[in-house]
């Protein structure tokens, strides 16, 4: 949940990072800012960290701001899934709207598929985790699949 990139079917060797995010001002970075806050229930970018860590139930909770989200998010009484669910949520709509930008109406006639990444050491329970988050995101399960970040970083 690092960064987001696309790429036209037929053309994989021309991947576009999204370097623009809410929040960001004037600044690009490749990576998504990943941590995120909830004010009156409306989530922002700013407190949590790790969340993705948090997939993974034997993961992470050695890591210090795992730890504190992992608290953080029980005190809301919510679930781990559905929070990342929400920050890919954002994510999506985020780079939905710059493709908007930049294919105008010919973006609705494309079939969108996403790609999230996971730790090749990942649990198959963390793997499904990470897919119902995609779902939860608004995500079609046709349209989402999961590969390894080894794999990943090969593109």
């Amino acid at each position: 949940m690092e960064r987001v990139a696309w790429a036209l079917e037929g053309s994989p060797d021309s991947l576009e990072l999204i370097i623009t995010w809410p929040g960001g001002g004037n600044r690009t970075s490749q990576k998504v800012p990943s941590t995120i806050s909830y004010k009156d229930g409306d989530m922002k970018w700013g407190v949590l960290r790790a969340l993705k860590l948090l997939l993974d139930e034997g993961q992470g909770m050695s890591y210090d701001p795992a730890r504190e989200s992992k608290n953080i998010i029980n005190k809301m009484n919510k679930d781990t899934v559905d929070i990342v669910g929400e920050y890919l949520q954002r994510i999506v709509s985020h780079s939905t709207q710059l493709l908007e930008r930049r294919f105008g109406n010919t973006l609705n006639c494309m079939e969108l598929k996403y790609v999230l990444t996971v730790p090749a050491v990942w649990s198959d329970r963390a793997k499904t985790s990470t897919l119902r988050a995609g779902i939860s995101a608004g995500i079609p399960a046709s349209n989402v699949s999961l590969v390894s970040e080894p794999e990943a970083a090969a593109l």
